[in-house]
């Protein structure tokens, strides 16, 4: 005798109990009940798993388990079809994943390596300047719709426009490479969009900032200690430092060693992911002993903490 609906209601002591044809009730407790198939393929006996009594009632495990032994009889494992089906889904998920998604994944893969400034400005600059992509498959970003992000800047912000085209070549390699999306890089600049595009270089001229002058720089530091806040003093100890800016400000107290007169950039806040120790002049020192020692020496820190206070 096979299994029946009352029967199934009363059977909540562990252990397995016989349908028919291969199908078992197994109890692990009252709360945990799930069916189970038990087949034979190349003379090896295996056991499937067909869900849990409160998801799939005795007709309906009997009818998943009727399907099964239709593969079977067609010597095709049931075991080995459900993966291959799964991994079908999956992968149609994967390529189903939107632009904006993919770019979520390839900043969390990444960002541990960037600057503040850097992780601030990729971000930024995709949800300015590529946000018509950011709803769209990623496997569906193709080089008419790159061209459309790139050309309304192309000519008249150049260098925004070089920069947003590094970062979208590097999101799609990055879905390539995860299985999101095949066949070549649409954003890719060697090869392919070198010859749609004119080269960045002829378009924009780099232009430095004005420098100062050796002999200005004594007026100019009596000018600059003449300001107050923090922007300032932080001016004047990358100054004394010929630190980048970046470097000055995220740097916290616990990186000076006032004694010693050294500021040690760790690793991680370095290209280089080494530490960084600045020897500290006398003026260094002084200045950095006239500021109170409360968080960050970061000036856009400090600014943000008073915007909130006020």
């Amino acid at each position: 005798m096979g299994l029946t609906v009352k029967k199934l209601a009363r059977l909540t002591k562990p252990g397995r109990y016989l349908d028919s044809n291969g199908l078992y009730l197994q109890v692990i407790s009252p709360t945990n009940r799930s069916w189970l198939l038990r087949y034979e393929l190349r003379h090896q006996k295996r056991w499937m798993g067909l869900g849990s009594v409160a998801t799939f009632s005795l007709e309906e495990a009997r009818q998943r388990a009727r399907r099964a032994r239709q593969l079977l009889a067609g010597k095709i494992d049931p075991l080995e079809a459900r993966r291959s089906e799964r991994a079908q889904i999956a992968a149609r998920d994967a390529r189903n994943k939107s632009f904006a998604q993919v770019t979520a994944e390839y900043f969390d893969a990444h960002e541990a390596g960037w600057s503040h400034s850097h992780r601030d400005d990729f971000l930024s600059s995709l949800k300015n300047h590529a946000a018509t992509l950011n709803t769209l498959p990623i496997s569906a970003i193709d080089e008419s719709l790159v061209l459309d992000t790139l050309r309304p800047l192309w000519n008249h912000k150049t260098v925004t426009a070089r920069r947003i085209q590094q970062r979208l070549a590097a999101v799609l390699d990055f879905a390539s490479a995860a299985g999101y999306r095949s066949g070549s890089n649409p954003a890719r600049w060697k090869g392919h969009l070198e010859h749609l595009l004119a080269a960045p270089e002829r378009l924009a001229k780099v232009e430095h900032y004005p420098d100062l002058k050796y002999g200005e720089l004594p007026a100019f530091m009596r000018e600059l200690r003449g300001v107050q806040g923090i922007a300032a003093r932080a001016l004047e100890f990358l100054i004394l430092t010929a630190a980048r800016t970046e470097e000055v400000r995220s740097a916290t107290w616990e990186e000076f060693d006032l004694n010693g007169r050294v500021w040690t950039v760790p690793a991680q806040r370095m290209k280089a992911r080494v530490d960084h120790r600045v020897p500290l002049s006398r003026p260094a020192v002084t200045l950095l002993r006239s500021l109170p020692r409360e968080g960050s020496f970061s000036p856009s820190e400090r600014d943000r903490t008073r915007a909130s206070a006020s």
